[in-house]
């Protein structure tokens, strides 16, 4: 686990990454069934369904799948949902852009 989404040096993270979006509802009026995650590159878009909401999903829950995000800008976004599949009433989207660069090493 990273921590806050921000850059990150991908060699750093050889096997790959998986993005996490975690909610936290202020009362039981905020409650969210689904949240729609989309991501730029690799391309995915999907109705995360069951906590935790993952990008590159997660299987058993809370194995995240790792993916090797390519160098450069990107955008992930979520959107929640208070019906189940990503139908109806939806909420403000969060989205956060990111850079996933290369530090070089020391020369030999």
């Amino acid at each position: 686990e990273i921590g806050p989404l921000g850059d990150y040096d991908e060699s750093a993270y050889p096997s790959g990454v998986n993005i996490r979006a975690d909610y936290s509802p202020c009362s039981t009026a905020d409650f969210i069934d689904s949240v729609r995650v989309t991501f730029d590159d690799p391309s995915v878009s999907f109705c995360e369904l069951d906590t935790p909401y993952s990008v590159f999903r997660d299987s058993p829950e809370g194995d995240y799948r790792a993916v090797v995000i390519p160098v450069g800008v990107h955008t992930v976004s979520a959107t929640p949902y208070l019906s189940a599949d990503c139908s109806s009433d939806a909420g403000a989207t969060f989205s956060q852009t990111f850079e996933v660069t290369v530090i070089a090493g020391p020369c030999v």
